[in-house]
């Protein structure tokens, strides 16, 4: 499971939750932490952030790789 970093005060964060709420194909994916209320590393500078492998996938990169998960998937 590859983590996605949120804050439920941010808009963007707000609206990926929501896309992975709807699509039950994609949430057993992803680990989704909330760094108002769980730790997190401290390169981590804007959210949403994902780590994938060795890369950070940030705001519209990631919004871009959910929905190419979703198009192959569908």
């Amino acid at each position: 499971m590859y983590p996605i970093y949120i804050s439920r005060r941010c808009q963007n964060c707000q609206e990926l939750i929501i896309t992975l709420h709807k699509h039950t194909s994609l949430r057993n994916r992803f680990r989704v932490i909330d760094i108002d209320t769980n730790p997190f590393p401290n390169y981590l500078k804007v959210v949403p952030t994902m780590v994938l492998d060795d890369s950070l996938l940030l705001g519209e990169e990631l919004f871009k790789y959910i929905h190419g998960l979703l198009d192959k998937l569908t």
